[in-house]
């Protein structure tokens, strides 16, 4: 029986780079790096090829590569349904890849992902008497104004 994966089309946005795809996840706001092996992976998961078709026509150097690669993909939740490997673990993998040329492990996947906090929990701004702002749009207090690169409270005077 063939397994044909298929990636998250919904609530994620896909940005190609030059050897890299980046996908954010809108749903739990993370970022996932996928490499160009990796990539090439996920762009073949399309629901109509299966997981030799994905070895045949993406960068993966061999079955190992691709289920890794799978594995990796559907631990960031990025695919639709979870893809559980017949084959080696990403440990026995790597374990082979660093016994063998330095350069299969240039080929290897590698899939990085890592949590993006919200924007108001990325918000930074300086506080009331800090050193360091340019304007008043610097100054977390709606009340502050920028005054010689210190937030000063001015109440009834911020932007």
């Amino acid at each position: 029986m063939s397994i044909y994966p298929a990636h998250r089309t919904e609530g994620v946005i896909v940005k190609k780079l030059k050897d890299e795809t980046m996908i954010y996840d809108l749903d739990n706001h993370s970022a996932t790096c996928l490499n160009a092996v990796a990539g090439s992976v996920w762009d073949l998961c399309d629901g109509a090829h299966d997981v030799d078709a994905i070895l045949e026509q993406s960068l993966a150097q061999d079955m190992a590569s691709v289920e890794v690669a799978l594995g990796q993909i559907g631990q960031a939740g990025l695919l639709q349904q979870e893809f559980i490997s017949a084959g080696p673990t990403r440990r026995e993998v790597f374990g082979q890849l660093i016994g063998g040329a330095r350069v299969a492990a240039i080929a290897a996947p590698s899939v990085l992902s890592m949590a993006v906090p919200a924007a108001a929990q990325a918000m930074s701004c300086i506080g009331d008497g800090v050193f360091g702002c340019a304007s008043v749009a610097d100054c977390c207090d709606p009340d502050s104004i920028c005054l010689g690169g210190v937030c000063t409270s001015f109440p009834g005077g911020g932007a």
